[in-house]
């Protein structure tokens, strides 16, 4: 099976990054410039502040959860200045009898004029117990801004790996190609290396599941 790899070559230049996996990440301010973050095996709740005006902050957050396991990520985000922007990108692949809950909020306080905030969150879930919450919230108390968010939980699209399957992938492929354009809002705006750690801990979990036989009961309509 081949591994997901973005071509550089083709990449704008990406800002400045960091990597957050701590168990307590807390409060971060954030100031003028760009900045994104990447939010993974996150345990406490995590807070952003733009604290200067033109401040410009990406975060990206990801789950893979599988087994028994229940995992929750949520981030909280606050303009306090004008001309602020955020994107805020939160997705979640869900195995087995895995659970997750994503919780995302902005808040645009009173006097950041020209706010500009997108939040999303989607949960992708492979296996009929797979179960996932996804609740974004939005707080504005300036008129003058720009704010949006959605919402998706869903399952793998049995028609999308039938046709896949049709044009010679394998069940294992078909899958893995469908989760990876899941996480391709994520992976294009992360460093290569990253994403390909990101890809190898997704290819190993769909190799475990189609040897113990778990992909073609799911896609025979029973319990994953």
């Amino acid at each position: 099976m081949n591994s997901f790899k973005v071509n550089d070559a083709n990449r704008p230049p990406q800002p400045p990054f960091e990597l957050l996996t701590q168990k307590n990440v807390g409060e971060i301010k954030v100031g003028k410039g760009q900045k994104t973050f990447l939010l993974m095996n996150m345990v406490e709740p995590a807070k952003f502040r733009l604290t200067a005006e033109g401040a410009d902050l990406t975060i990206l957050g990801l789950m893979i959860a599988e087994g028994n396991q229940e995992q929750a990520l949520t981030v909280e985000v606050i303009h306090e200045k004008p001309r602020t922007k955020a994107v805020i990108i939160l997705k979640a692949v869900v195995f087995s009898k895995a659970k997750v809950n994503i919780k995302g909020s902005v808040k645009i306080n009173k006097g950041a004029k020209m706010a500009e905030d997108f939040l999303r969150e989607d949960v992708m879930l492979v296996g009929k117990e797979a179960k996932g919450e996804a609740y974004p919230y939005l707080e504005i108390e300036e008129n003058e801004v720009i704010a949006k968010h959605a919402a998706t939980v869903g399952r793998l699209n049995n028609e999308q790996l039938f046709y896949l399957m049709s044009r010679g992938l394998s069940l294992e492929e078909s899958s893995l190609l469908l989760a990876r354009g899941f996480l391709t809002e994520i992976l294009e705006r992360i460093p290569s290396e990253v994403g390909g750690k990101i890809d190898s801990q997704l290819t190993n979990v769909f190799k475990k599941r189609n040897k113990n036989g778990y992909m073609g009961k799911y896609l025979q309509g029973q319990s994953g």
